[in-house]
């Protein structure tokens, strides 16, 4: 019985330390300060711990990562506004809707509303089964949030992902307090994150940048299998819209239409054969179905980026799916002055 007390007083002792390191955590902004094992989660971490509140917030993958340039965009809009305007880009590889609301979440606690969000969203992003939600419990959860997603720890490494990110408070902390030890090995990373405002591509890189010479013809077909398969694998596997991915979608559309707030949804461009072989037309339909009832909201404030006049072609693709600088820009310019401006002098 004393034995049996004794354990139970431990168990809360640890859960104390771990809540306890979670809450400062977020206090001091270093939630997201884990550079010894997912270095890109530093670009949320710069943003929440160095950066000023961004007018503009980017969510999404690599491949909006890839295709937005914050400078560009706020070069554009201040000039087409008359004020200053600032963007940064939050996105995550690999992330899906729910990585997103988490990331905006905390950017709201940290910074308070942006005046517009930016979400690329895509039939992966809302697929319940999406391999990424264990990462998301893992790195970009609090305990609360935690807790909160029991009901979609369904799966053995849902449950790891789950039990690790209840450390993530006290490692942060611990790291950041340790930071001295190896502070060299992260300032560049910092530094670029900074410079870049979270996103891929400078604007300066753009007039020296040379394109990668095409695939062979042999080795362009044995690419676009291996990365059709490891998207199916990975972020389309029994395709199923709902469970976290959806959940976290609803709650920035909750959340945009209770702060008046444009959330401009846009899927950037990939190669048209990726494209056409990265999704059936029944999970296109299932996701489509997902987005028209958020549209229909009548308090939804939606928008649906239309890219479709943009004309990207081959040489704007640095691989299948992400555009390189040169695609980049012009796909920045195009939505900043045909999409964000717009909807920005409505907004006003």
């Amino acid at each position: 019985m004393r034995s049996g007390r004794q354990w139970l007083l431990r168990i809360v002792g640890i859960l104390v330390v771990l809540v306890i390191g979670d809450v400062g955590a977020e206090m001091l902004r270093v939630s997201y300060w884990s550079p010894l094992d997912t270095k890109q989660v530093l670009r949320i971490f710069t943003y929440l711990h160095d950066m000023p509140r961004a007018d503009i917030l980017v969510l999404g993958t690599s491949r909006a990562r890839a295709a937005v340039i914050p400078a560009e965009i706020e070069v554009l809009l201040s000039s087409g506004l008359g004020r200053e305007v600032k963007a940064y880009c939050l996105a995550q590889n690999g992330g899906n809707a729910y990585t997103s609301w988490l990331l905006l979440n905390d950017a709201v606690a940290v910074h308070g509303p942006p005046e517009a969000v930016i979400l690329e969203l895509s039939p992966a992003s809302l697929n319940s089964n999406h391999t990424n939600v264990a990462r998301d419990l893992e790195h970009y959860s609090s305990i609360s949030e935690i807790v909160s997603a029991a009901r979609w720890v369904d799966t053995s490494d849902r449950l790891t992902g789950a039990a690790a990110g209840l450390f993530r408070g006290i490692s942060s902390l611990t790291l950041y307090g340790l930071r001295f030890v190896y502070s060299d090995s992260v300032e560049g990373n910092l530094a670029s994150y900074r410079r870049l405002k979270g996103a891929e591509f400078p604007r300066k890189l753009l007039a020296e940048y040379r394109p990668p010479p095409e695939p062979n013809a042999v080795r362009r077909p044995a690419q676009h299998d291996t990365a059709v398969r490891l998207t199916r694998r990975l972020y389309m596997r029994d395709y199923k819209v709902g469970g976290a991915p959806e959940a976290g979608f609803d709650a920035m559309v909750e959340f945009a239409a209770e702060h008046a707030i444009p959330l401009i949804l846009v899927d950037p461009p990939v190669t048209p054969e990726y494209g056409e072989a990265i999704f059936a037309p029944t999970e296109f339909a299932e996701y489509r179905s997902a987005v028209d009832r958020a549209l229909e909201d009548p308090r939804s404030t939606l928008v649906e980026a239309d890219v479709s006049r943009l004309a990207i072609t081959q040489e704007d693709f640095q691989d299948l799916t992400h555009l390189n600088p040169r695609g980049a820009l012009r796909f920045s310019r195009f939505f900043a002055r045909e999409v964000l401006l717009p909807v920005m002098v409505e907004r006003k």
